[in-house]
């Protein structure tokens, strides 16, 4: 049965697989101390869970995915700000749109990594076999939306709610009750 621990496992299996990302994180994004993160962390995946809705017979679980690159540093913000650096404004948003093209890759990556369920791919290395379980449903379409956050540096990057569909047995047989 898939448990909560087990699709966590799954994303994080699913990231690991994939080239780009170096880091996997899982729990609330206002618990993550994202000032702490160093440079070999970025590219990162970060699952945030959600609701999760309990059906005769499966359950689906809600996560905000959160695919983020540093952008820019504060420091050389800064720098070219008191440099006068021309061309600063454009500097920065190709910044960001290059940073929000090379992590909406990364998102694509890893919703096809589920929805296709790669681990089927025998004898491709960048796959192995029995990484993701397959009784385990990611729902499409999947809303991604572009995001920018501030701390010390400068983050951005997609998010994108995505629903994860599992059986449910339902069996009272097996809860753990007290006899009466």
């Amino acid at each position: 049965m898939i448990n909560f621990n087990k699709i966590v496992q799954n994303f994080r299996e699913a990231t690991k697989a994939l080239r780009n990302p170096q880091s996997f994180f899982c729990g609330q994004l206002s618990e993550v101390d994202i000032n702490k993160l160093g440079a070999k962390h970025y590219p990162l995946v970060y699952l945030e869970p959600g609701n999760v809705n309990i059906d005769t017979g499966t359950m689906t679980y809600s996560f905000t995915v959160y695919v983020l690159e540093q952008t820019l540093n504060e420091d050389i913000e800064k720098q070219d700000f008191f440099e006068g650096v021309v061309n600063n404004f454009e500097d920065k948003r190709d910044a960001v749109g290059d940073t929000y093209n090379f992590t909406l890759n990364i998102l694509k990556d890893l919703i096809s990594t589920f929805k296709q369920n790669l681990s089927d791919v025998v004898g491709n290395p960048a796959y192995p076999v029995d990484v993701l379980d397959k009784e385990m449903i990611i729902q499409i379409p999947i809303n991604a939306q572009p995001i920018t956050m501030q701390f010390d540096n400068v983050l951005s990057g997609w998010t994108a709610e995505v629903q994860v569909l599992v059986n449910n047995k339902n069996n009272l047989c097996t809860a753990p009750i007290y006899s009466v």
